[in-house]
């Protein structure tokens, strides 16, 4: 086959696009997988794939405000927190935690996330609560605390108009103990 033909056929390549497969069911993980989840039929929910999308934009690599991590220490406690994490999905987690608060109580801990947090160093601290997945139990216990705002502003992204619209598309004009009921049918 000669140059003209080759580079012909990689054009005739590159103009064709995939078609869009948005009603194709995914694998969600109830727990997700970098906070121990495993790969158990029990831990997974098949879910079309524009659901998971909006999903995961929502609710995974969040970073954490510190009124969220209280509540979760609180409520939850640290184990739960820092509950199955892998050393390869959240590398440097756990050295991070002991950076900052070693062998403190939670109560302890909570203090100096009051009290601290801007001054705590800046290293650990992202470690600790950037990227964090929540379960389906920390987003209905930040829901019922705090209401759908905490989701929905202060994120760091450039497309917020996607976000609302993601939360649209999952929960549409339902007050916060629909979404919740949602979540638990659809999500634990």
């Amino acid at each position: 086959m000669g140059k003209k033909k080759k580079q012909q056929k990689k054009k005739q390549k590159k103009q064709k696009k995939p078609k869009k497969r948005q009603n194709v069911l995914t694998r969600h993980h109830k727990r997700p997988a970098s906070r121990g989840g495993k790969k158990t039929q029990e831990n997974i929910k098949w879910i079309p794939m524009r659901i998971h999308k909006a999903y995961n934009w929502l609710f995974t690599n969040l970073s954490l405000s510190p009124k969220i991590i209280i509540l979760i220490l609180r409520k939850l406690g640290r184990n739960n927190f820092i509950k199955d994490r892998k050393p390869k999905s959240q590398p440097g987690f756990l050295e991070a935690w002991k950076t900052l608060f070693n062998k403190k109580t939670d109560e302890k801990i909570i203090k100096i996330i009051e009290s601290d947090f801007s001054n705590l160093p800046a290293k650990p601290k992202r470690k600790l609560f950037s990227n964090f997945n929540l379960t389906p139990e920390e987003i209905i216990l930040v829901l019922k605390q705090f209401g759908r705002n905490i989701f929905l502003e202060n994120r760091h992204t450039k497309n917020k108009k996607f976000l609302h619209c993601s939360w649209k598309m999952l929960f549409g004009d339902k007050t916060d103990g629909g979404i919740i009921e949602i979540i638990k049918k659809e999500w634990t």
